[in-house]
């Protein structure tokens, strides 16, 4: 990925300080589902990398702080950073959020180095026993025994606060839970939770896209594939898939972002596909061949969707309804219709 912003590294994963970068100009209150789409790629950074990392973090701190006069932060010996311009103190909340997000990112890769984790191998069911989700002492979800098998297609139907984005982030392992989850027999919590975050592919509703060009952005760390034939496969075509999107994306619209983090996801390949909203900005029928290619292309990949348009879930296999504090598991779509509109 080309430099084109104004973090300066040597020898630390450039991807990290353009990340940083990214979120920090970032005025949306959907950053910590960017940053989290995106660290889900963080899967080959050193112990050197975070220990760099830390040391920018610490520094854009003094910088808030102690207003360094010319606007550069001392990283190490000879390297620095230039803050963006118009480096605003109402960045500094934004800042928060990506710091805790890194720290909470690094927690999850140093406590990995256990002896007794296990890979995470999806090949037949995922399975719940007694799962409840609490948060903050509110119950979410009351205990439900449910399966999800290879293959699946599943939409996750509720109103806005009944826990759709909470069920989601159980598979990314960001949040705690109660009862048990085994995914093709194994207590998910003896899963390397790395491993099993680099064998999914998350597909955020506000996807982070970082400088660089479209191509860079499709790939971003996963590139398993060419990208002309995964776009002609999947219908979606850019006018040029070497334009800059420019550092504030404000090149490309939010219809075109949403391709991008698909095509991503698609890219990356994951063995279980994790969707929040992704048509949520795409214009009728982009949105209809996002939802035909998941049912071809996708087809023998497990996907779980939260997709508020009930007319585009029809063809999909079940549907989690949330609804007073219950998950409840449907196979028919009229049922599901029946209970929400109930």
């Amino acid at each position: 990925m080309n430099n084109k912003i104004n973090y300066i590294s040597s020898g630390t994963d450039f991807i990290l300080y353009n990340t940083l970068f990214v979120a920090l100009k970032s005025k949306t209150s959907s950053l910590r589902d960017q940053i989290t789409g995106l660290s889900m790629f963080w899967t080959d950074i050193t112990s050197d990398d975070w220990d760099e990392l830390k040391l920018d973090i610490e520094n854009i701190e003094m910088y808030y702080n102690y207003k360094i006069s010319d606007e550069k932060a001392i990283i190490n010996k000879n390297k620095f950073a230039i803050l963006p311009e118009n480096f605003e103190n109402n960045c500094y909340s934004d800042y928060n959020i990506i710091k805790n997000t890194v720290i909470e990112t690094n927690k999850l890769k140093t406590s990995n180095e256990q002896n007794d984790v296990k890979k995470f191998v999806f090949t037949k069911c995922i399975e719940f026993k007694d799962f409840s989700l609490s948060i903050k002492d509110k119950i979410l979800i009351q205990p439900s025994n449910f399966q999800i098998y290879k293959g699946d297609k599943i939409a996750i139907i509720g109103k806005n606060g009944a826990g759709k984005s909470s069920f989601m982030n159980i598979f990314l392992r960001y949040r705690e839970y109660y009862g048990e989850i085994f995914v093709d027999g194994v207590n998910m919590k003896h899963i390397d939770k790395i491993d099993q975050r680099d064998k999914i592919s998350f597909i955020p509703q506000t996807p982070g896209i970082l400088s660089g060009t479209i191509r860079e952005n499709i790939i971003y760390q996963t590139n398993n594939g060419d990208v002309n034939d995964l776009c002609s496969k999947y219908d979606m075509h850019f006018e040029n898939l070497d334009k800059d999107v420019g550092e504030s994306m404000l090149k490309i619209s939010g219809g075109q972002m949403q391709k991008i983090s698909f095509l991503r996801g698609v890219m990356k390949d994951g063995d279980l596909f994790l969707l929040d909203e992704p048509t949520a900005s795409m214009d009728p029928n982009a949105t209809l061949n996002l939802i035909n290619k998941i049912h071809t292309c996708l087809k023998n990949k497990t996907v779980i969707a939260i997709i508020h348009n009930m007319n585009l879930i029809k063809n999909f296999d079940k549907f989690l309804i949330l609804k007073d504090n219950r998950l409840s598991v449907y196979s028919s779509y009229e049922k599901a219709i029946e209970i929400i509109d109930n």
